[in-house]
């Protein structure tokens, strides 16, 4: 029979111990490894130690994305809804996808059914076919089953996943102490997804400028190299006499034809010493971020960032979580240090005494509106679910307020790319005029 390699976690929980047996299948070699007070976390082959390190070099690394966790949370949340005990729907997640995924169903399984792989091959053993993001999902929930095995808390198992934002521990964690895991889970899962979607929006309204910015510039490259080339020996000698913008056009494509190269190493010295300058000073950080924060985009990103907060800060709240400790966690899940800094503030305020609309007041950028809806919320005792629907009006508010600057934003950038092209055809007609104009006097 062939040998089969068990990697499982030890009977007390502290270690992961590699364990060799000769069975039929994975799904044997994963009970003979239970026998023995082992939990089964990964099941491979003999003698192909090689050919795994081999696949693991060459193939993606298995990365969680905020879809995955969300993902994550709503399977995780339908299968305790339904009954089933953590441990179990931990242990039944991880099949589902791994039989997905051509994974021995033994390796992460010890308490259901398991599935014959009679004819378990080196590819199985070592993931098969698997997807990237299958393959963290798979790795997750193994990870996380052997956690809980050891006598740890869901969200404590979480906590250790680099992966795994602290907010989103912390929601667990909050469900878990209001024992009401299966609807927070649920809650969180919407909640991250609905981050999931905002980002996508964001990206792919921003998709459309920027590849008009780029073929802009592709545009004018070429105009400036292969058609200005053409018409400059017209000028040969009458430089003086041509107008200004027909020179600059010139001097330009002079420029960019003969000294390319140097032009590129420039720009790339320029933007080494402000990238130096930036990270050396922070005074000129401050200054620049002060001016950043009137653009419309940061602006708006800011506001999407601040809605994040308040629906994560909410999430805390409804799982039971004490309102200071809630403020805390949700500073950690913000992306702009001043939304961070203002949350950690408001944290030590709260330890002091204060109301939780007062220091949401000091938040940068909250609109009335928003604060309004919080104090209401604070006075009737449903402060949790007032964060929510502030953040959930923040975030339309934000969107309506994007669409509608893409609306402008983009008909205004055809127009500058065809008016940015036009100059400079219209250069080098001005210029043929004028020596026309000449050679007629």
């Amino acid at each position: 029979m062939p040998r089969f390699i068990v990697e499982a976690a030890a009977s007390d929980g502290r270690r992961i111990e590699q364990l060799q047996f000769e069975a039929r299948d994975g799904d044997d070699a994963a009970r003979q490894a239970r026998a023995q007070g082992r939990y089964p976390v990964r099941v491979r082959v003999a003698g192909v130690q090689w050919h795994a390190e081999l696949l693991q070099a060459v193939r993606p690394a298995a990365r969680l994305s905020l879809a995955d966790l969300a993902l994550f949370a709503d399977q995780l949340a339908q299968l305790l809804q339904a009954g089933v005990p953590l441990e179990q729907a931990l242990s039944l997640l991880a099949r589902t996808v791994a039989q997905r995924t051509r994974v021995p169903a033994a390796s992460v399984s010890a308490d259901l059914p398991a599935t014959p792989t009679s004819a378990l091959s080196d590819a199985a053993a070592l993931g098969g076919h698997r997807e990237p993001r299958e393959r963290g999902l798979v790795s997750l929930a193994q990870r996380l089953l052997v956690r809980v095995r050891e006598g740890v808390s869901l969200s404590s198992a979480l906590r250790a996943e680099p992966a795994v934002p602290a907010s989103f521990a912390g929601v667990v964690h909050g469900a878990e102490e209001a024992g009401t895991l299966a609807t927070g889970l649920a809650a969180l899962a919407s909640s991250v997804q609905r981050q999931v979607d905002t980002r996508q929006r964001v990206r792919a309204a921003l998709a459309y400028p920027a590849a008009l910015a780029v073929v802009a510039l592709a545009a004018v490259l070429f105009v400036l190299t292969a058609v200005i080339p053409e018409f400059a020996p017209l000028f040969e000698g009458e430089q003086h006499r041509l107008p200004w913008l027909t020179r600059g056009v010139l001097w330009l494509s002079d420029l960019v034809n003969g000294r390319l190269l140097l032009l590129l190493l420039l720009v790339a010295a320029i933007a080494l010493a402000i990238w130096g300058a930036w990270r050396r000073s922070p005074a000129l950080r401050r200054a620049v971020w002060r001016q950043m924060r009137r653009l419309p985009p940061v602006r708006y990103a800011m506001r999407l960032d601040l809605a994040q907060a308040l629906r994560v800060m909410g999430s805390l709240l409804q799982g039971g979580m004490e309102t200071s400790a809630a403020m805390q966690l949700t500073a950690q899940s913000t992306t702009f240090t001043e939304i961070r800094l203002a949350f950690e503030g408001g944290a030590r305020q709260l330890r002091e005494g204060a109301g939780l609309s007062q220091v949401c007041a000091l938040l940068p950028g909250l609109p009335d509106t928003a604060l309004t809806v919080l104090m209401v919320g604070e006075r009737a005792g449903e402060a949790g679910a007032a964060a929510l629907r502030a953040a959930q009006w923040l975030d339309q508010d934000t969107q309506r307020r994007m669409a509608a600057l893409l609306a402008l934003v983009n008909p205004l950038a055809v127009i500058a790319m065809g008016a940015l092209v036009a100059l400079l055809i219209v250069a080098i007609m001005v210029g043929i005029l004028s020596i026309n104009q000449l050679t007629f006097r």
